[in-house]
């Protein structure tokens, strides 16, 4: 009879301990659950879909690539490039391509995974008699040195006489690390004929 005891008692706590490994395995599997989906959700919160990047870490996947926001600035204020004319640079951002679809915009025009962007956006204020072109196009000097000629265009290329105009660009920088940038505009006016127009540098500091 005690054997009986001892051996039904010895079940009961074979079953206890089975129970609470059990439930330390259902602990266990909601825990990761939870960490996974805390994860994703915090994945999810960082992909801003069709809208501006404007935090860093955040990411859009549009015309076959994913564009992840590197740094971000935003200057204060606008600066006079020439007489009547100025600048307000609304957002400078540097972002990292990556999973470029082959075939894609971005990969017949030669970008590769890894490769960093710089984009510049701004309003040019022009309040001359005249039009002015080649607003959207400004050479780059970065404060590493590195000099670079936009080739993308985002906006408008010309500024009709008393218009303020939201344009910008964007193009591959190779050194990241920078603490600012100088714009280099090569203006041109059509009247009464067509010719340069002397501007200044306008330097941007982070």
């Amino acid at each position: 009879m005690k054997k009986a005891l001892l051996f039904l008692t010895s079940l009961a706590l074979l079953a206890g301990c089975q129970s609470n490994d059990q439930n330390a395995e259902a602990d266990q599997s909601n825990s990761a659950t939870t960490s996974v989906q805390e994860k994703q959700n915090d994945t999810d919160l960082k992909d801003v879909g069709n809208a501006p990047l404007e935090n860093v870490g955040e990411f859009t996947t549009r015309n076959g690539a994913k564009a992840t926001l590197l740094a971000i600035h935003k200057p204060e204020g606008q600066q006079d490039i020439a007489e009547n004319i100025s600048v307000s640079v609304n957002a400078v951002k540097i972002v990292e391509l990556s999973d470029i679809e082959k075939d894609s915009l971005y990969d017949v025009t030669g970008y590769q995974n890894g490769d960093k962007i710089i984009q510049v956006n701004y309003t040019f204020d022009n309040q001359t008699d005249s039009q002015i072109d080649n607003i959207g196009m400004p050479k780059i000097v970065t404060s590493s040195g590195e000099q670079i000629s936009p080739t993308n265009l985002i906006g408008d290329h010309t500024a009709l006489p008393k218009a303020k105009v939201d344009t910008g660009f964007f193009e591959k920088i190779k050194d990241t690390d920078i603490s600012g940038i100088t714009l280099n505009w090569e203006l041109f006016i059509n009247e009464p004929e067509f010719q340069k127009l002397p501007s200044n540098p306008l330097e941007i500091n982070f």
